[in-house]
């Protein structure tokens, strides 16, 4: 199984600007690389290998000529259960609802 999220990459300037904030020593915590930066729309936990390839073109057909966001990052990090820095990200609401699940006539 392969842990999966629907995520969106970082314009290099946002990048250089998370990564010039303190990053000091503590207990426990490994910082992310810069490549690993993201801007996460929906966990979808683990998912078989033989799934990945229908859920991408799922989402490319969903998200096919969609609008450009602007995303605005803050207005400060926050930490998630005690070993995850984020970083709240506003202006993809839209984008998250269209890569979340609906209900379909095969689910009751």
């Amino acid at each position: 199984m392969t842990r999966l999220s629907v995520a969106l990459p970082m314009p290099p300037d946002v990048i250089d600007v998370l990564c010039a904030l303190p990053r000091p020593p503590a207990p426990r915590v490994i910082w992310a690389r810069p490549e690993q930066l993201m801007v996460k729309l929906r966990p979808l936990g683990h998912v078989d290998p033989g799934l990945v390839d229908p859920l991408v073109e799922a989402l490319q057909d969903e998200l096919a000529g969609a609008s450009p966001v602007t995303c605005t990052l803050g207005p400060r990090t926050c930490r998630l259960a005690g070993q995850w820095l984020a970083v709240p990200v506003t202006g993809v609401d839209e984008l998250e609802l269209r890569c979340s699940p609906r209900p379909s006539a095969s689910c009751p």
